[in-house]
């Protein structure tokens, strides 16, 4: 079955495409400061990555003024169609080549080195296609269509049945579906009423299971497809992770709507062995970066952004990235880099939280292991960003970047 992108492959071308709260007394400052020399993931194509096809204050030890971006990577040296190709990244630094792909082969060449086919477009498999008229040297291939790496697809990623197809998320909850939403501590009423008390959360990822209250009371807010939280906590009710987590990234769509101190995700839920896995978004009033934490909260566990980079009121797409092949971790905030660290680093993670302690609405949660690479990343900012109407908060150099945020011309295929 041949899925088609349409424009939005012509966009690519052009653009390349408990622990609790109120303490953090680490008094480790976060800001990352600097600027990292290793290129952004591409990630592996783990079993655990399902395809799917498209149906649908606390106080800180050194000192940070700006954190200087480091590169935003390509999926290739090469001007390729169907790989990201803009060279540009949203700080205006240039960006690096990254060489590793989501099956563990090469993100710039397929897996066998042929010759470039005469014509991409003469409806014939030939030269280092994969599939008819594209991938290798052609137009990255449409979704259900024959792959030999991530660059061999518009999306980015190919499956590990050698499908061109959508990574599948660990955990996603997501407030615009509101029959995953329930009104009762035994799961059984959905959707709720506006206002009304969340009890349980069904996560739509492939780790499956529920998201429970742990005694707060968050609500749900029709209004605007979300999940209110206010110094409440939802967690995952078995272990999604269980053991050490070196290779990942989370997705956000939130809304701060009062400063508080707050974990607002936590992959290793509640601090165990290990220390936490976590964000601040930001951390209260007194130091208002953006935080991830790996491991712990002091040293070489945190990087964060320099301060003030959200206000309350505003709603932002946050990506945190640990990536294991780019051995680096960064902070993007609406598709923009604002902290970076070389080095990955390796931690352990089990039961997954959100919202503690936080006093935000929270619309959209993903997890993703393997980390997305480069190109994969920006595919699914890009659909959170279609989907939560923030494309004019994009850098202009991304490919989903649209002056009308709330335009859906040209969006990626959706999960």
């Amino acid at each position: 079955m041949r899925w088609s992108l349409g424009p939005w492959v012509a966009l690519c071308l052009t653009s390349g495409c408990t622990d609790f709260v109120g303490s953090d007394t680490d008094g480790a400052d976060a800001a990352s400061g600097g600027s990292s020399a290793a290129t952004e993931a591409s990630g592996s194509a783990g079993s655990n990555a399902t395809a799917m096809t498209a149906t649908t204050g606390e106080s800180t030890t050194s000192t940070t003024g700006t954190s200087t971006p480091t590169s935003d990577v390509t999926d290739s040296a090469s001007t390729t169609v169907g790989q990201d190709t803009d060279t540009t990244d949203p700080s205006g630094t240039t960006d690096t080549t990254d060489t590793t792909d989501t099956t563990g082969g090469s993100e710039a060449t397929s897996s066998e080195s042929t010759a470039s086919p005469a014509s991409c477009d003469n409806e014939i498999l030939d030269g280092d296609e994969t599939d008819t008229d594209c991938g290798g040297s052609c137009p990255g291939c449409d979704l259900d269509q024959d792959c030999e790496v991530g660059t061999d697809c518009a999306t980015g990623f190919c499956s590990g049945s050698s499908m061109c197809a959508l990574q599948q998320p660990v955990v996603w909850l997501d407030a615009s579906d509101d029959t995953t939403l329930f009104s009762d501590d035994e799961c059984a009423t959905s959707p709720p009423t506006d206002g009304q008390q969340v009890y349980c959360w069904t996560n739509k990822g492939s780790a499956g299971g529920l998201f429970l209250d742990e005694g707060g009371q968050p609500n749900y807010r029709e209004g605007s497809d979300g999940v209110e939280f206010s110094n409440d906590t939802m967690a995952s009710d078995a272990s999604v992770f269980g053991g050490a987590l070196g290779d990942v990234t989370v997705f956000l769509v939130q809304e701060e709507v009062d400063s508080r101190n707050s974990f607002d995700f936590n992959l290793n839920h509640p601090v165990e062995d290990g220390g936490r896995y976590s964000s601040h978004i930001p951390w209260g009033n007194s130091n208002r970066r953006v935080i991830f934490d790996i491991g712990g909260s002091g040293g070489g566990a945190r990087i964060a952004t320099a301060l003030d980079v959200i206000e309350v009121g505003e709603t932002h797409l946050f990506s945190f990235v640990n990536s294991a092949d780019g051995d680096q971790r960064l902070i993007f905030i609406d598709g923009t880099e604002e902290a970076s660290e070389a080095g990955a680093r390796s931690a352990e993670a089990g039961s997954v939280s959100v919202g503690n302690g936080s006093d935000a609405v929270l619309h959209e949660f993903r997890v993703y292991s393997p980390s997305p690479s480069g190109a994969q990343r920006r595919v699914i900012e890009g659909q959170l960003a279609c989907r939560w109407g923030l494309r004019d908060e994009l850098p202009a150099t991304h490919p989903f970047y649209d002056a009308d945020g709330e335009s859906p011309a040209n969006c990626p295929p959706a999960l």
